[in-house]
């Protein structure tokens, strides 16, 4: 039987693993597909926000030079510095250029909308530049393919492009006199660190960097600003990109360029393009995927995983004008909260679907070892509950005793079948004056679990105190019953009982000590300033007492102190607080006393200790001090005043009582 119990319990676990495969593997199958479809739609949505980006910041800045730029073409004083340019007279136009527009570039500058502004004749030759005014003369044709083309169709032409300096967005638009005659162009620039600001307005959570090409690049920026401004990007082999460095270093950078001849203007451009710390740390991790997205014709973009989190890396590509040269890569940076999501629901589909099979195959399991292991459960719950300390009892919805273990009876007194199908609450709720006091009724009536201690009665009426511990049982949020584990803890009960009396009490005396004193000070302070409950202290020490130890001894002394104490028990009332303050000083607190009637007892209490003979101790006298607490005041006030009334009988002749007013 043994034997065939195994084997049958071999198949249940084939079985079971048969069918979680079965179910596990076409589900994940499905969903990985689905997910693919879902990343392919983001991507390509991405890519098209990247294009948009690209194109909405060149509108910007387009409407923006428009507007500049019909100013400088329809100047008639930008017309005349032309003319006199093709007359000969360069020089002479330069200056009157300078002098027209320099303010207002600097102005444009300072405030970021452009960064160069020059001016080019018909024949591409470099008429002035305002970032750079002592260079001129150089032929622009390699360089300014903008202006090539607005020279050459008589239109406006803007894209990316690369200068001896920088790469950015060049807008060059043809200048035409009054009576149609082609007198040169103009083109306005903006560098990559300002294009990425308005990227940054636009996106505020994302972020670009730009990719230069590398063999264009030492074609047409000097050695010295290639190692001065960019780095070779150690991920994509021929594509340099704008050194990254701290906001701080940009900040505190000396700027560096050249010097205008007729102002001592320094010209230059920032030294790097920052890049969020949050989208570095992806650089290392694009690897192969921007390889291959480099490889593709077209805009495309990548998605990258750090750290839990996806981001989209948009790659747009921007082609040399007029020509099939891709000059530089623009790569647009952004979380992709969409896909995170839609990955935490694919996610939890593969979950689903693995607890699914799991959950499936264990019910095919389970289903040929129900009965067996429910008996073996039981069997073990028996077991277990025989060896417990602790009382165990099983309740079924309708509060009945279904189980009970042998402690549980033994602590109550009954017998395991004396209280199989008896009513929980008539068990362990005899003890009080009626059944809705009980904790243990509350907590099944109102469906909460209980943890507390409890004071019990037995079958023979002895009380017994016990913690219990009390957790309902639900099974489809249906209530099925009630677990009710409790411990006998009497004698930890006393222990309790019996520290709290030795943390309180003077040893000697028996008197409460000062510790417990402090608390019903303050609780009395408490019912006076609230309620305007008056209550007095009585300050008494014994007079002469160090005599008294030193001539008859400590142990007299302690009898002299004992019997003091008496004495004061004898002549107080049931609800004044007699305390060892300290030594030989005693106080004695009492509620609801205005000063006469604390000096009144204070006064009965010396006489009485006057008449008292302790052994060879005939002259025992106290001197006591009495104030009343004044609304408001600190414990240490009244206690200071009593003192002080205290010490004032002391000072004038002791075995006396002195009250505050006195005093």
């Amino acid at each position: 039987m043994k034997r065939l119990a195994i084997r049958r319990l071999h198949l249940s676990y084939v079985v079971s693993f048969v069918v979680f495969f079965s179910l596990l593997i076409p589900a994940f199958l499905l969903i990985d597909y689905v997910e693919k479809q879902v990343q392919k739609k983001e991507m390509e949505k991405n890519t098209r926000s990247a294009e948009e980006s690209y194109r909405l910041l060149q509108s910007l800045s387009k409407d923006f030079f428009d507007y500049i730029s019909k100013k400088y073409v329809s100047n008639k004083g930008v017309q005349r510095a032309l003319e006199l340019a093709l007359e000969g007279k360069e020089a002479e136009a330069r200056t009157l250029l300078f002098r027209l527009l320099y303010e207002e570039y600097e102005e444009l500058r300072d405030m970021e909308l452009i960064w160069e502004l020059q001016f080019a004749l018909p024949n591409n030759i470099s008429l002035i530049r305002f970032h750079a005014v002592n260079i001129y003369g150089d032929d622009l044709s390699s360089l300014r393919t903008p202006i090539v083309i607005a020279n050459k169709t008589k239109k406006a032409h803007y894209g990316f492009g690369l200068g001896r300096t920088f790469v950015g967005i060049r807008f060059a638009y043809p200048i035409i006199s009054p009576d149609g005659r082609h007198l040169g162009a103009v083109e306005i620039s903006r560098p990559t660190h300002l294009f990425r600001r308005e990227f940054l307005r636009i996106s505020p959570e994302g972020d670009l960097i730009l990719l230069i090409n590398s063999s264009l690049l030492r074609e047409r920026v000097s050695p010295a600003f290639i190692d001065m401004h960019y780095s070779k990007f150690p991920w994509l082999d021929g594509w340099h990109y704008v050194r990254i460095k701290s906001e701080e270093e940009e900040n505190g950078e000396e700027r560096v360029g050249t010097t205008c001849p007729l102002t001592g203007e320094i010209f230059s451009l920032p030294k790097d393009v920052p890049l969020k710390e949050e989208f570095k740390e992806l650089l290392p991790l694009l690897g192969s995927g921007l390889q291959e997205a480099f490889r593709k014709k077209g805009n495309t973009s990548i998605l990258v995983e750090k750290d839990g989190k996806l981001y989209a890396v948009g790659l747009v590509k921007l082609y040399e004008p007029e020509k099939d040269v891709v000059l530089a890569v623009l790569l647009t940076f952004s979380r992709s909260e969409s896909l995170e999501l839609a990955s935490q629901r694919f996610n939890l589909a593969r979950g689903l679907a693995f607890w699914g099979a799991i959950m499936f195959s264990i019910l095919v399991f389970m289903y040929a070892r129900k009965v067996e292991e429910a008996t073996l459960a039981y069997q073990k719950l028996r077991t277990i509950s025989a060896t417990m300390g602790s009382g165990l009892f099983l309740v079924d919805r309708d509060e009945k005793i279904r189980f009970v273990n042998e402690a549980g009876a033994s602590i109550l007194g009954y017998t395991r079948e004396e209280l199989m199908g008896k009513s929980i609450n008539e068990i362990l709720c005899r003890y009080g004056k009626d059944v809705e006091s009980c904790s243990v009724y509350r907590a099944i009536i109102h469906g909460e679990n209980f943890s507390g201690d409890e004071t019990l009665m037995t079958k023979g009426g002895r009380v017994v105190d016990v913690h219990v511990d009390l957790r309902h049982m639900t099974q489809d949020g249906i209530y099925e019953g009630a677990v009710i584990v409790i411990s006998d803890i009497t004698e930890r009960k006393k222990m309790e009982m019996e520290l709290y009396r030795l943390a309180t009490t003077d040893s000697l005396t028996g008197l409460y000590n000062r510790s417990y004193a402090m608390e019903e000070l303050r609780k009395a302070k408490e019912r006076s300033d609230r309620y305007g409950e008056e209550f007095s202290v009585v300050l008494i020490d014994a007079d002469n007492f160090k005599k008294i130890n030193d001539t008859y001894g400590h142990d007299v002394g302690d009898k002299v102190l004992i019997a003091i104490v008496n004495t004061i028990k004898n002549n107080i009332r049931a609800v004044d607080i007699p305390v060892r303050w300290g030594g030989e000083e005693l106080l004695v607190i009492m509620p609801h006393t205005q000063l006469k009637d604390a000096v009144s007892a204070a006064e009965r209490i010396r006489s009485q200790v006057e008449t008292l003979r302790v052994g060879d101790v005939e002259n025992v006298t106290v001197s006591a001090g009495v104030a009343t607490h004044r609304r408001g005041e600190s414990i240490n006030e009244i206690i200071k005043r009593a003192d002080e009334a205290l010490y004032t009988a002391k000072r004038t002749g002791k075995n006396r009582v002195v009250s505050e007013e006195v005093a």
